[in-house]
């Protein structure tokens, strides 16, 4: 009972842990969740089209486009039966598979289902961004033409030739029958035909301004209400915004409460509340812990993310992509300062790579999963101490990445220290080579390959490899300083701060923009002293929070088991189970041993009949054998008794052949003549 109940708390807090890591909670219902067990149920064989999103939780460019998402969301809202909008985080463990079979490589990544898509369809895959140009998008693609016929619930978006052509869809259900005049380029008309597509009472059609100038009708856009005597009413001309058309249509038939425009119908966006989730993140104090170390945790959960998210994301890595990534993992096995069991994995994982020249996703998986034993192994959790942020999408991976990489600049110089035939460029080119085909957020990914633009006549030591990485980070932190990505309990600045390095900052000094003035000595022996690997804490003991953790926080991180801790209990319980097994097992054979002695004097008679009955049987058999065996003939045919009668008649034969010879011969040969009665 306690290992099940401990189960079901460590089922419960991961998902917690899912729910406030993603972007889109369930109170932001214009967007819907998707996730490895929805997705093909909702977007295979649907009567609706589709537009996702594929996102990343920590990705800063997918944080800062989340709002625009939602806003779209809320904008086509009423578009649904025609098309939805849809999420999924690929960041997730349970949704890699499902971002991996649609070959997603980057974040954000956004495709279009058609209705009606089958397995196998990869969708349609588009980069552009903007809300304008996202809602033509959509409207753009439930207008293209398909293989398929369109399901009838869709309404029609394509222009009339004729006014007397909409008498011919109308029906006795329309109590309305409107009309759009528009340009040929405007989106207005299409957008409120979708807006309006669940009103039954409402026939909605556009036609195109050169189709109506002969009726006399000058202003576009322009919305009439068309009657079936023949006339025109006009209800507004000249909107540009497509909700005024919408309203307009709407108040002609609000004769109900649930004709009425509800909560979110016009466009309006909602603010995200994530107190409606039934989860309570409560953010902790920043003086709780520390972030001016480095920890052991973060740079293995940086790898955890690496190799089991995204490397193990893409369908296929082959050419370029596997060069580089044979290139990084070369470059951990040399210089990563982590555990004995992490390393060996490592080397193991590159002593594999190298022969390779393509490798899927799943493949990748697999083999390093293989490796895993007690000595070799990644621990298969992620659990950030100093790269913690005040909320689970705050932080985290891309804090931990850049400790990674700044700690394998540092390493690499203590190791390659006086070797001049040693490439300054190593451990950059790897990072870069990483950046540039594996690192999820494609915008960030854009922009240090543009700051790695110029590395090769920048660096020509490893102490320079060490300093274009603290500016490339800095760089980075004041172009997303007050972004939407920023945690607000952990500001993007200028590293080192002045209370962890005084002499690293020229005092009441800046440059003409009002930059810091760094005194580049000094802030070469902080980053060495700061990422020195001897200096890395290696124990979640050493954290200085850790005694003001919040007692759910203990409990969530004491059940963050690796992958070594869940072999152990992977034992534990089978020796578990043998334990309950080996009580059914003693209770059956008490069971047995009282069958036994109540029925004791009965198996015992059994026994003793079967005993005699198996001793008749062979007595029996073995006077049936000597019958047999004195039944077998002799010589031509005669047995023992044939040779007995034969004897006994012999016998008598010559007994009377005896008599008889005496009779006649000896007795009359001594007989004298006169004494014979003749």
């Amino acid at each position: 009972m306690v290992v099940l109940y401990f189960l079901q708390i460590l089922t419960y807090l991961s998902v917690i842990s899912v729910v406030k890591a993603e972007l889109y909670s369930p109170t932001d219902d214009d967007v819907i969740i998707l996730d490895v067990n929805n997705f093909e149920k909702l977007v295979l064989n649907s009567e609706s089209a589709w537009i996702v999103e594929f996102y990343n939780s920590w990705c800063g460019h997918c944080i800062n486009f989340a709002p625009t998402w939602k806003k779209l969301a809320t904008d086509v809202k009423g578009w649904q039966p025609v098309i939805n909008v849809g999420a999924i985080d690929c960041s997730s463990s349970e949704n890699l598979p499902m971002c991996r079979k649609y070959d997603i490589k980057g974040f954000p990544t956004f495709k279009l289902f058609q209705f009606g898509a089958v397995e196998g369809d990869k969708g349609e895959e588009f980069q552009n961004q903007d809300f304008h140009a996202l809602r033509m998008k959509m409207i753009d693609f439930v207008m293209q033409r398909t293989s398929y016929e369109k399901p009838k619930s869709w309404p029609k978006l394509e222009p009339l030739e004729s006014i007397d052509g909409i008498w011919n869809e109308a029906g006795d259900h329309h109590d309305y029958v409107a009309l759009v005049f528009e340009d040929e380029k405007s989106y207005l008309g299409r957008a409120v035909v979708l807006d309006l597509c669940t009103e039954k009472r409402i026939l909605i059609r556009r036609m195109l301004s050169d189709s109506v100038k002969k009726y006399g009708i000058t202003e576009f856009p322009s919305l009439y209400l068309i009657h079936r005597d023949g006339k025109f009413e006009r209800l507004a001309a000249k909107e540009t915004d497509r909700q005024a058309f919408v309203d307009v249509l709407r108040s002609l038939v609000k004769s109900s409460k649930d004709d009425l425009p509800k909560k979110g119908d016009l466009g309006e966006e909602k603010s995200q509340n994530y107190s409606d989730t039934g989860v309570k993140y409560i953010p902790r104090n920043q003086s709780a812990y520390s972030s001016q170390t480095v920890q052991m945790t973060d740079l293995v959960s940086a790898l955890h993310y690496s190799f089991r998210q995204e490397i193990a994301i893409h369908k296929s890595v082959s050419g370029p992509a596997i060069e580089a990534l044979k290139k990084f993992i070369r470059v951990l096995a040399k210089y990563f300062p982590g555990r004995e069991h992490v390393r060996n994995f490592i080397w193991r994982v590159s002593t594999w790579l190298n022969s390779l020249l393509e490798i899927s996703g799943e493949g990748w998986l697999e083999k390093i999963d293989s490796f895993q034993t007690e000595d070799t192994f990644l621990p298969d959790k992620i659990q950030w101490m100093a790269c913690r942020g005040s909320e689970t999408r705050y932080r985290g991976y891309p804090c931990g990445l850049w400790t990674l990489f700044h700690t394998l600049t540092v390493s690499f110089f203590d190791t390659t220290r006086g070797s001049p035939s040693t490439d300054p460029l190593e451990v950059l080119d790897a990072i870069q080579g990483y950046m540039k085909f594996f690192f999820g957020c494609q915008e960030c990914s854009k922009n240090f390959l543009k700051m790695a633009a110029n590395i090769g006549s920048v660096v020509k030591s490893s102490e320079d490899s060490i300093m274009w990485l603290w500016k490339a980070h800095n760089q980075a932190n004041r172009r997303l300083h007050g972004d939407i990505s920023e945690d607000p309990s952990h500001p993007k600045i200028q590293f080192p701060s002045n209370s962890m390095c005084r002499a690293c900052q020229s005092s009441n000094v800046t440059g003409p923009k009002g930059e810091i003035i760094w005194n580049v000595v000094e802030v070469k022996k902080f980053l060495l002293r700061f990422y020195d690997p001897d200096k890395i804490l290696e124990t979640a003991e050493n954290v200085p929070w850790k005694k003001d953790v919040h007692s759910s926080e203990k409990n969530e991180k004491n059940l963050q088991l690796d992958w070594w801790e869940r072999q152990q209990r992977k034992a534990d319980l089978e020796k578990i189970r043998e334990l309950r097994q080996f009580k059914l097992d003693r209770k059956k054979l008490k069971e047995v041993d009282k069958k036994e002695s109540e029925d004791s004097r009965v198996n015992k008679t059994l026994d003793y009949a079967i005993a005699n009955f198996e001793i008749a049987n062979k007595r029996e058999n073995n006077f049936n054998a000597g019958i047999k065996k004195e039944r077998v003939p002799s010589g031509w045919g005669f047995n023992n008794i044939d040779f007995g009668i034969c004897l006994m008649f012999y016998v008598m034969c010559t007994v009377i052949l005896m008599i008889l010879y005496y009779h006649f011969i000896v007795q009359r040969r001594y007989r004298p003549c006169n004494l014979l009665p003749f």
